[in-house]
């Protein structure tokens, strides 16, 4: 099993900006400096267990959703999806979400599995 620590550190991204923290404050609250935390959001760096669980404390995030991506039974079709919305503005995520219907409706008729 090979993890995935580009997405994990994207998910990390996502839901640290979502509690609406900068860098700064998750790592003033973890302990972590804010240049390592940047490296390992960049997924520049490898995450240790110990750091990966004061993160997911701190952000109110269950372990297995920042590591989805590395996970045997995720869906990586989905786990696509839901990285690329992750990055988006809400704007963006109702405009692709609107499309991805769309196109579903177009193509159903062919019977496309």
């Amino acid at each position: 099993m090979e993890i995935d620590y580009h997405s994990m550190g994207k998910r990390i991204k996502h839901f640290r900006a979502e509690n609406g923290l900068s860098q700064y404050d998750l790592s003033e609250r973890t302990g972590i400096s804010r240049s390592y935390l940047s490296q390992i959001e960049n997924g520049l760096f490898n995450l240790s267990l110990e750091y990966l669980v004061l993160i997911s404390n701190e952000l109110k995030v269950p372990i297995e959703e920042l590591l989805k991506e590395s996970l045997d039974d995720t869906d990586k079709k989905q786990s696509e999806i839901e990285l690329i919305l992750l990055e988006c503005s809400p704007e963006e995520k109702r405009i692709l979400t609107k499309n991805m219907k769309d196109l579903r409706e177009t193509i159903r008729p062919y019977g496309i599995k």
